[in-house]
This record gives C-alpha cells, structure tokens and sequence, in this order.
C-alpha cells in the first residue's frame, strides 16, 4: 500500500489537478490513522492490550477496509492515468471525486479540500471531521471500527419535575427501557444506572432523609445495574464526608429492603401509563423523523435534523422561554401525578394533537 500511495503522489505532481484529489486520500488515511492511535490509547487497559488492536495497521487508514477498498480503486484509477493528457486527467479526477462522494464517512473538512481548500482544521480531532450521520455517533462500521462502543449507561432520574407521583414516575422510567432495548444486542450492552431528582430534595434535613429512603426504595423496582446517590443535603449545601457516610448508609438499608419487594412495574395504573407515554414518544420520535431530507442518514444523530427539532417547537418544554433557540411554548401540568401537555385553556392534550397544531399553524420551519 506504502509504495502505491508514494508511486501516485509522485505521478500526481505532473499536475496539479491529480495532486489537488489525491492529496485527500493521502491526508484521510493519515488522519485515520491518528484517530485510531488515540483511541487505542484509551481503549487499551494495558500494552499487551494496546498492541493487539493496532494489528493489521499499516501507517495509515486506521486499519479501517473501507478505506483500503477506495485506497485501492482510486489507486487503480492512478495507474491508468496518463498526466499530460488534459482529457484523461479530467475523466480520472471525476471519476474519483465520485469516488469520494460515495465514502460515506467523508467528513467536511476532506470535501472542503476537494472544492478547492487549502489547509484542514488545526484541531485534528474537531467533531466535522467525523461524519455527523454515520460516524462516532452513528451506527455504521466506522463508529464500531474506531470507537469500539459496546456499552451504553443509560442515566434514569427520577422525580422530574418532583411534583410526578412515584406510579408516573416509574411509568416513565419504563417506557425509557422500552424505547432503548431494542438497541441492545451480543455487542452492545445496556446498563440502568438510576438517580434521585437534584430539584426534589426537600430543605428539611429530616424530610429530605426520608426522601432519600423511599426513593431509593422506588428505584430498585427497575433493579439498575448502578445506583447513583443524590446526597439528602444537596438542596441545602455541598455534602460534607459525613454527610456522604450517612445518605450512604440510608440508601443501603433502602436497597437491602427493597431486595424483597413486591413487583410494583406490574400496577395496572403504571401499565396503563406506560403504553401511554409509549405513544406519545413514537409520536415525537416520528416528527422528528419527519424533517430530515435524503441526506440526513440517521435523523437522531443528524445535528441539522436535532437543532430544527428544537427551533421548530417539536421538542419544546416550557424552562425554554426566552432561550434563543428552543421556543418554550410548550405548556404542561401535573394530572393525577403524571405530567401532560396542555393547551391554552390547560385542557389536556396529546402529543399528537401538539404537534399538528404546530404544523397547522406552519410552525414547522
């Protein structure tokens, strides 16, 4: 591969038209190459560990084969390539501008160069040189091939807002498993890591302990894999060492009873909730879906499609009001413990029914 990319570099400095495509190939294998060292770098655990995922590098391109596969027709397209033949150079630096139009992990900064930039970004791991739809955040090969992510922590906190009843509010955390779980396979795991609610922690030190106990208690209906200690001071000042110790100690006693609780996830109330908020999300989820274009990819990992979701009104809440780019219009309310979207007359109303108004009034832009 070495001597290919020397002998076609070589070949495209007879003009500048070759050199001005195939420098990018040069530059994205290097920089590959560098994103897979540093991630490495924090994957490994140790060296043995280190050098086993740099095999099958080879100076450049990360070892990723979707690069070696362009590598390789593009450097095809080299070798047929007569350089001073105006006619010839143009049909081959179309050909792998093509080329290059079809690799899908093509970040910007690499486009910038093939339209004529002279000069990447100094900082060599900034987010554009990562495709925004199917890079690290994304779900391709690419993301699997130099990220390696297996596991997910999925961060449940319950009591927001605090005025949710314990019913909802386990109904909601629920439907947050029902909605992630598909995403869980033999290569990508999902750990419940549950928290109290920072905004729910009464002042009372008394009151607060209590809350402390019994939410604590409440989680452990979800059996997290993690548990995450708001202490009860918190609402009141920074937690001291001992402070620390003492909620320690009280979400211990909680969880060890709540070892033997009865199944509270099985509460017609929670189910019934739960196919609600189901619903409800698949309905958010599908606007959203909505305003991405054929180049989006992913409209969930497509920064575009997300910033329009917010600025369009579709993901709404009313702390937005006065943010310069969420709308805050949304208006809700605690309905028999459970927090609903209202209307203007605070009649409540669906998330469907939320949504087509904002498209029937042509807020959607």
């Amino acid at each position: 591969m070495h001597d290919r990319i020397v002998a076609s570099s070589f070949k495209s400095w007879h003009n500048f038209k070759l050199w001005n495509v195939y420098e990018v190939l040069w530059l994205l294998g290097a920089y590959l190459e560098y994103l897979s060292l540093v991630t490495n770098r924090y994957r490994a655990s140790n060296r043995d560990e280190y050098i086993q995922l740099m095999q099958g590098h080879k100076l450049a391109g990360g070892g990723f084969p979707l690069f070696f596969e362009i590598q390789e027709k593009i450097d095809a397209l080299m070798d047929q390539v007569n350089p001073e033949d105006e006619a010839d150079v143009d049909r081959i630096v179309t050909e792998i501008k093509q080329l290059f139009e079809q690799f899908p992990w093509m970040s910007s900064a690499f486009k910038d160069l093939l339209n004529g930039k002279n000069h990447l970004p100094d900082n060599k791991l900034r987010l554009n040189l990562l495709n925004r739809r199917v890079g690290f955040m994304g779900s391709g090969e690419y993301r699997k091939h130099f990220f390696g992510v297996k596991d997910y922590i999925a961060q449940m906190m319950f009591n927001s807002p605090p005025g949710l009843s314990d019913a909802m509010d386990l109904a909601k955390m629920l439907t947050v498993m029902d909605m992630i779980q598909p995403l869980a396979n033999g290569n990508f795991r999902i750990w419940k890591q549950t928290r109290i609610g920072l905004l729910s922690h009464p002042l009372d030190p008394d009151a607060a302990r209590g809350h402390l106990a019994a939410a604590t208690y409440l989680q452990m209906a979800l059996r997290p894999h993690i548990y995450h200690i708001v202490g009860h001071t918190e609402a009141h000042h920074a937690a001291t060492a001992g402070d620390v110790i003492e909620a320690s100690q009280i979400a211990r006693r909680a969880i060890q009873n709540a070892m033997g609780a009865p199944d509270m996830t099985s509460d017609p109330a929670i189910q019934k909730r739960r196919a609600e908020l189901a619903e409800e999300a698949t309905a958010l989820l599908d606007a959203i879906r909505s305003l991405a274009g054929p180049e989006a990819g992913n409209p969930f990992t497509d920064a575009s499609v997300l910033a329009r979701a917010v600025t369009s009104g579709i993901l709404d809440a009313p702390q937005l009001l006065n943010n310069k780019f969420g709308r805050g219009q949304a208006r809700t309310r605690i309905v028999n413990g459970a927090c609903v979207s209202v209307d203007s007359e605070g009649k409540s109303i669906s998330e469907s029914r939320r949504i087509e108004a904002l498209f029937a009034k042509g807020g959607i832009s």
